[in-house]
């Protein structure tokens, strides 16, 4: 069940509102299912990366991509995906570098006390001094 509009449009100027928007703004977002948030993010200009463990969710993100792929290009946004488990696949953080923001859309809460450590950890590799952590958990 999506959000409703007002609900939708009161979350992105809370959160578009609060980020910097200077310079190329990467955004990873943290198993982020079939790439809603990663699309929204992309549209606004960040250049996004979404990872997911689902092959299958991740094959209908790539189908969002391309239903905004001309507005994303237009807003000066890039997106991709990648399939990994990032509660062990140590190559994740190496294949993509370190982000500006991560966002993590309802999934620290799933784990377990013992994954949530490992969670931490894969976020930490991703991030720099000044990273900012996005808790998405809306619904």
């Amino acid at each position: 069940m999506s959000q409703p509009v007002i609900v939708q449009k009161l979350t992105e100027d809370l959160v578009f509102g609060s980020l910097p928007h200077t310079g190329k703004q990467t955004v990873g977002d943290i198993c982020c299912g079939v790439g809603h948030h990663s699309v929204l993010f992309a549209l606004q200009g960040f250049h996004v990366t979404g990872i997911d463990i689902n092959a299958i969710a991740i094959q209908r993100a790539q189908k969002n991509k391309l239903k905004a792929q001309a507005a994303i290009e237009a807003a000066g946004g890039s997106l991709a995906f990648i399939c990994g488990n990032v509660l062990e696949d140590r190559d994740i953080s190496a294949t993509v570098g370190k982000f500006n923001i991560l966002i993590d859309s309802a999934a620290y809460h799933c784990f377990s006390p013992v994954k949530k450590s490992s969670y931490v950890r894969f976020l930490t590799s991703l991030s720099h001094m000044g990273t900012r952590l996005l808790f998405l958990n809306l619904r």
